[in-house]
C-alpha cells in the first residue's frame, strides 16, 4: 500500500529545467534603437528589443541633459527614460531588471534626473521601486539639494514627504535663491535653521549675503541666529553689508551705516533682531585689511 501511495503520489511530479537566457547581442543600430526609445519613451519598441532580449542596463555614451556644457557621460536607458519624465518606460526597464541606482559618470541617478526635471510622476515611482534619496553625485549634491536649485517645488515637496535628508546645506541653497517658500517647507520639515555648511555658514548667513530680505525675516522668526560667526569670524550683518559703495578710506563704521542707513533693509532687519555692531565690524574690517593688501 505505502509503494501504491508513493506512485499515486509522484503520478503529478514533472522534472523542471532552469534555462538561463543570455542577453542579445545587439548591433550598433539596435543599441541606438534602443536608447532612442528609451529616451522617446517608445514603450512597444522597447518591450520588442528587451524581448530579444535586449539588456535593460545597457550604457551608452551621451549629451548630458543635466550639464551646460553638454558634457558626455554614460546614461543609462532608464536614466534617458526618467529624465524625460516617461512613466511607462521607467516601469517597463525596471520591470525588465534596470538597476536603479545606475549612475553616470557625474553619480547622478534616475531619481537625481526626475527630480530636477520635475517629473513627479516618475519621482513618485522610483521612490516606491526604492530609489535611494539621499545618493550624492560628485558635487555632494543629493537630488532634493538639485531640485532647490532648479526651483521644482513639486519635487521638493516630494522628496520631503518621502523623507530625504535636510542636512546641510539643503536649507543653504533655498536661502541663497530666495525660494521662502521652499525655506517655509524645509523648516516646517525640521530642518536645522542653524545647521553649517563646510565653511560654517548658517541660512541666514546665506540669506544675508545674497540680499533676500523676506527669507532673512523668515529664518529669524524660525530662531535663527543672528550673530553666529562663519569660520573666518564673519557674521550674517557683516555679510550684508560688504556689497556697500563705501570707500575704504572711509573706514569700518561707513561701510556699516553705509548698508544700514539708508541702502540696507537687510542690515536694519538683522539690526533690530539684536545683531551685535562690534562682531560685524570686526570682521569688516578684517576685510577691509585684506582688500587694501591686496590692491
Amino acid at each position: 500500500m505505502d509503494d501504491m501511495g508513493d506512485m499515486e503520489r509522484n503520478v503529478e511530479v514533472m522534472d523542471l529545467v532552469l534555462t538561463i537566457l543570455e542577453y542579445h547581442a545587439p548591433t550598433e543600430d539596435e543599441e541606438k534603437t534602443f536608447l532612442s526609445a528609451a529616451d522617446a519613451g517608445k514603450t512597444l519598441e522597447l518591450e520588442s528589443m528587451l524581448q530579444l532580449p535586449m539588456d535593460p542596463n545597457g550604457v551608452i555614451v551621451a549629451p548630458n541633459p543635466a550639464a551646460d556644457n553638454l558634457t558626455e557621460v554614460d546614461m543609462s536607458p532608464l536614466i534617458l527614460a526618467a529624465n524625460h519624465g516617461h512613466l511607462e518606460a521607467v516601469e517597463l526597464l525596471l520591470d525588465a531588471g534596470a538597476d536603479i541606482e545606475h549612475m553616470n559618470s557625474f553619480d547622478e541617478t534616475a531619481l537625481w534626473f526626475a527630480a530636477c526635471g520635475n517629473h513627479i510622476e516618475v519621482l513618485r515611482h522610483l521612490i516606491f521601486r526604492g530609489a535611494a534619496l539621499n545618493s550624492r553625485n560628485r558635487n555632494q549634491e543629493t537630488a532634493l539639494m538639485a531640485a532647490i536649485q532648479q526651483g521644482q517645488a513639486a519635487a521638493v515637496d516630494a522628496l520631503i514627504e518621502a523623507g530625504a535628508a535636510l542636512t546641510p546645506p539643503t536649507l543653504h541653497f533655498a536661502a541663497e535663491h530666495g525660494y521662502i517658500r521652499m525655506v517655509q517647507k524645509l523648516i516646517e520639515a525640521r530642518a536645522e535653521v542653524n545647521g553649517l555648511d563646510h565653511l560654517g555658514r548658517t541660512a541666514l548667513h546665506t540669506a544675508s549675503q545674497e540680499k533676500s530680505v523676506d527669507v532673512v525675516s523668515l529664518l529669524l522668526e524660525s530662531n535663527a541666529d543672528v550673530n553666529a560667526e562663519t569660520q573666518d569670524g564673519d557674521t550674517p550683518l557683516s555679510l550684508a553689508c560688504a556689497r556697500t559703495t563705501a570707500r575704504v578710506g572711509e573706514g569700518v563704521m561707513a561701510v556699516i551705516n553705509a548698508a544700514i542707513y539708508p541702502a540696507g533693509p537687510i542690515a536694519k532687519r538683522l539690526r533690530t533682531a539684536g545683531a551685535d555692531l562690534d562682531k560685524a565690524a570686526l570682521a569688516a574690517g578684517r576685510r577691509i585689511v585684506e582688500r587694501t593688501l591686496n590692491e
